[in-house]
């Protein structure tokens, strides 16, 4: 017999569930767009990364380690959802700044391009 003080409640039970399909819906790439400074829009496939895709707009970007661990393809952020996936920026930096090689978005990113 199983003790009901020994059972998670339906709450906790959901709540654990959310937080699984929320990591799970992040680890999946999706695809977003960027937004350049001058307004030209860059589409980012789920299979491409946002620094391959700018690169192959015509961005001179340059990168290093393309793992996010290094910060050389760093660059400004003036709105949008990322995701940020690097090992470099800071919590706070991360509010506005963007790391193209590994991060990605959701939706429009404007980046200072």
């Amino acid at each position: 017999m199983i003790r009901p003080d020994t059972v998670p409640d339906s709450k906790a039970i959901r709540r654990k569930r959310s937080r699984q399909r929320a990591a799970k819906i992040a680890l999946t790439p999706e695809p977003f767009v960027i937004e350049l400074g001058e307004g030209r829009m860059v589409e980012v496939s789920a299979q491409t990364t946002a620094l391959e895709a700018l690169r192959a707009a015509g961005v001179p970007l340059l990168a290093s380690c393309e793992n996010g661990v290094c910060g050389s393809c760093e660059c400004g952020m003036f709105s949008g959802q990322p995701i940020h996936r690097d090992s470099v920026l800071s919590k706070e930096a991360r509010g506005h700044r963007f790391i193209p090689c590994v991060s990605r978005a959701t939706g429009v990113l404007k980046l200072d391009l």
